[in-house]
């Protein structure tokens, strides 16, 4: 169970990050809109608020996720070990092809 608290706990960490470069980005994007006032800037502005929003949106959900899935693993391998296999396995699989669209959705922004 120790390996399964140490991922959920690493993946909420890693969020934090998420949101902590959302909130920079954010904070970046402002300054180049409010106080820099050229074109160049305010364009590259744009796509960046875009960015930092998605980063706030991806990171602040596996935060809230994280506890209530590191639960529901506990307690598939404890009661039903068999559901792993036809329940988080495909999970995983989602979450994973999630972060590659993410990946390629940021790609685009650039």
């Amino acid at each position: 169970m120790n390996l399964i608290v140490k991922y959920f706990n690493a993946e909420k960490a890693e969020s934090l990050l998420f949101i902590g470069f959302g909130i920079v980005a954010i904070l970046l994007s402002i300054y180049l809109i409010f106080f820099l006032k050229d074109n160049f800037w305010k364009g590259l502005a744009i796509p960046l608020i875009v960015f930092s929003l998605v980063q706030l949106v991806i990171g602040t959900t596996i935060y809230i996720r994280s506890p209530k899935d590191s639960l529901l693993v506990e307690n598939l391998i404890k009661l039903e070990p068999e559901k792993i296999q036809s329940e988080e396995i495909p999970r995983m699989e989602i979450v994973v092809q999630n972060f590659v669209y993410y990946r390629y959705f940021e790609i685009a922004l650039v």
